[in-house]
């Protein structure tokens, strides 16, 4: 599933200090198997104006594990969180969980999830703060499995990098990427 949050063109700002959890299906006990989890949920925080931020604050949680296989099946991959603002800041406190789900019974854990915050989706070049705060927590590992765990994210596969924080340029990673 889907949950999209947006504050228009014509100004406003998001901020959530909800519990929100889109988790993967699994099999039920008992189940024929093989059978396949659920992949987790996506969220998006998209602020389509100049002047709004994106505040995560202290007591926010995102869960959106991938669900468990059984079986010689693969596991849920982890669910997505994505943040746009127009050159303006987001701060993030709480927790962002999308792990890939556990390969049960001869399963492969699934993909980890995938955080990506963008404060320059206007790609002018002017992008605001990115704030990970003391209290804030991200995890989208692999999902562990009996015949294999499921990988991570990262530059080197076509999913993309499993956490990017972007402040110029827009979602993908610029050149120099670490160094900003």
């Amino acid at each position: 599933g889907a949950f999209n949050v947006t504050a228009g063109g014509t100004g406003g700002s998001i901020t959530s200090s909800a519990v929100i959890t889109m988790l993967g299906g699994s099999p039920a006990t008992g189940a024929a198997s093989p059978l396949a989890g659920g992949n987790g949920g996506g969220i998006l925080f998209n602020v389509t104006n100049t002047s709004g931020t994106v505040t995560l604050a202290a007591g926010s949680s995102i869960l959106l594990d991938g669900g468990s296989s059984n079986g010689v099946a693969l596991a849920g991959a982890g669910g997505s969180v994505t943040i746009n603002t127009f050159d303006q800041a987001i701060s993030v406190s709480g927790s962002l969980l999308a792990r890939g789900g556990s390969g049960l019974a001869g399963g492969t854990g699934g993909i980890g999830g995938q955080v990506l915050a963008n404060s320059d989706n206007n790609n002018d070049g002017l992008g605001g703060s990115i704030t990970l705060q003391t209290s804030a927590s991200i995890d989208v590992s692999g999902g562990a499995g009996t015949l294999a765990g499921g990988p991570a994210r990262n530059t080197g596969m076509a999913l993309g990098f499993a956490v990017n924080f972007e402040a110029e340029g827009g979602a993908n990673p610029s050149a120099d990427a670490g160094g900003e």
